[in-house]
């Protein structure tokens, strides 16, 4: 009985390729010709069966697929084909518009209207990347993490040289405190763009989380080089100085310097200036100016961190500096 198995599949083979529905046979599987379209029972017994290892009543049916008529399978012509693809170019056409329109609504903070262009776009274009990495964006604005990742990644798969989406994924890995993930992500982008500014940035941010002081401080120091007008990256530079727990890496001067100039760029709603400029002068031992500063950021600091910027306020009061142990 086994023999005559193996006999009627390799007759079916035989059959499917003279007639042109089979372009290879292997051990690993079986390559239909894309050119015929086949009655879905048929599609299902070939996926089922034929790719995988055969079945006696699947060969049958393969052999019925060539002998009857009213079964045959049809080649596309090729006007047939011609149109399809004109169709493709006409979807993908319509797709990079509504992508822009879907730019556009994020441009403005409309999140949702957004993300229903990219929908529509990916609906006609599938492999639109800058419709997926778009979206991307927009899920993570709103906070929905897992479906931004799979969107981001989604782009990579079809971009993997594109460095703005790899930095993008690892800004949400490490809102997901997956910090080793995000690191492999900046380390990518750095790859594929060494002067790619984010990239150094968000690295930077991982190596402080993982306490790792001197690279933090690296990365923040090329993230300035090429953004020099960058005041975030100046005031974490100068936090770093002001604050670490690592004696060789704390200098009040060199703190007070770059937090000065980050208050510069920064301007006067960016609570988190004020808070770098007290722990600047007070490692600098200007407990006073400490004072004045941290009053200023209790002011405006959010709801929920008055008591942390209290607590800092205390220790300048008590003419001790601060340090951040991540605590």
């Amino acid at each position: 009985m086994t023999i005559l198995v193996y006999l009627l599949f390799f007759l079916a083979i035989t059959l499917l390729v003279a007639g042109g529905v089979v372009m290879s046979s292997a051990p690993g599987g079986i390559r239909l010709n894309p050119k015929f379209v086949l009655k879905a029972d048929h599609a299902r017994l070939i996926g089922a069966g034929l790719l995988t290892g055969g079945s006696l009543a699947l060969i049958v049916s393969g052999v019925s697929l060539l002998q009857d008529p009213n079964e045959r399978v049809v080649e596309k012509t090729p006007a047939e084909l011609e149109l399809e693809e004109k169709q493709r170019e006409i979807d993908r056409s319509r797709a990079g518009f509504l992508t822009d329109d879907g730019e556009r609504y994020l441009l403005l903070g409309e999140l949702d209207g957004a993300i229903k262009k990219f929908d529509e776009a990916l609906a006609l274009d599938p492999n639109n990347a800058d419709a997926l990495h778009m979206r991307g964006m927009a899920l993570n604005r709103l906070g929905r993490y897992d479906k931004a990742l799979a969107d981001y990644s989604d782009a990579i798969g079809l971009k993997p040289d594109w460095d703005e989406a790899h930095v993008n994924r690892a800004h949400v890995y490490i809102k997901q405190g997956n910090n080793d993930s995000a690191m492999t992500d900046c380390d990518a982008a750095i790859e594929l763009n060494s002067a790619c500014a984010d990239a150094y940035e968000k690295r930077a941010l991982v190596h402080y989380r993982n306490r790792d002081f001197r690279a933090a401080l690296d990365d923040y120091t090329k993230t300035a080089r090429l953004r020099p007008d960058d005041g975030r990256s100046l005031r974490q530079i100068a936090w770093i100085h002001a604050t670490c727990p690592i004696k060789e890496l704390r200098d009040g001067k060199e703190a007070v310097r770059q937090a000065e100039r980050a208050y510069e760029l920064n301007g006067d709603s960016d609570w988190r200036s004020f808070d770098t400029l007290a722990a600047a002068h007070a490692e600098a031992g200007d407990f006073e100016a400490a004072l004045y500063w941290q009053d200023r950021a209790l002011a405006i600091s959010p709801v929920g961190l008055e008591p942390r910027v209290q607590a800092r306020r205390e220790l300048y009061k008590q003419e001790v500096p601060f340090r951040d142990h991540g605590e």
